[in-house]
């Protein structure tokens, strides 16, 4: 069971593998910094046309509003690093809000557009593991917290084992889009861990 990285902002078009230069760079900061303050226009200055169509600078003013509800008022951009994943090139900017700190995955065309602007909170997955410890429910099911590697980031999830040696077959579930925990928590109910110990029945 794996809670992956969960986007809150937009989405749009494969990225290219052109944003790479100080330049691009720049103009990605400089989107983040009128975002943040609330210059919408400047914000989509450098939007490739197929993300402007899209999301305009209306629709990015409702995704801040919605980015700092969710996370508290914004507290400054960190530094930026580039990602390789699948070929693709990928900006990651550390956004802090006062209630935890956001990553900006920016991306641009091959005129240097930005082309994907997406938002994720940082993954806690290492702090979520590091405090947590292996559980035995009845019958002998072992429960073993560990981290899954990704691209995005390491993402934390639960082992979930029948007793004996094994080997044993296996099912992997991922959650969906959302603030999803590994457990997929609705209120009071746990589906995947409801899942995970069937199956291991």
């Amino acid at each position: 069971m794996a809670r992956g990285l969960i986007a809150v902002g937009l989405a749009i078009a494969a990225a290219g593998s052109a944003c790479t230069s100080t330049s691009s760079e720049r103009a990605v900061h400089a989107a983040l910094d009128a975002m943040a303050q609330g210059d919408d226009q400047r914000a989509v200055k450098d939007f490739s046309r197929d993300l402007l169509k899209a999301h305009d600078a209306k629709n990015l003013a409702l995704v801040w509003e919605n980015l700092e509800k969710q996370a508290g008022d914004f507290g400054g951009r960190g530094g930026s690093s580039w990602h390789v994943i699948e070929g693709r090139r990928y900006l990651f900017t550390r956004m802090s809000f006062a209630r935890g700190a956001f990553v900006a995955l920016d991306a641009c065309d091959a005129q240097g557009k930005i082309n994907f602007f997406e938002w994720g909170p940082v993954s806690d997955a290492a702090e979520k593991i590091a405090s947590a410890k292996p559980v035995t429910e009845s019958g002998g099911i072992r429960q073993l917290p560990m981290t899954v590697p990704s691209a995005w980031g390491p993402l934390p999830a639960t082992l979930t084992l029948p007793p004996g040696k094994g080997p044993f077959p296996a099912v992997l579930l991922v959650a969906g889009a959302g603030r999803n925990d590994e457990d997929e928590t609705i209120g009071p109910n746990k589906p995947f861990r409801d899942l995970a110990l069937g199956l291991s029945r």
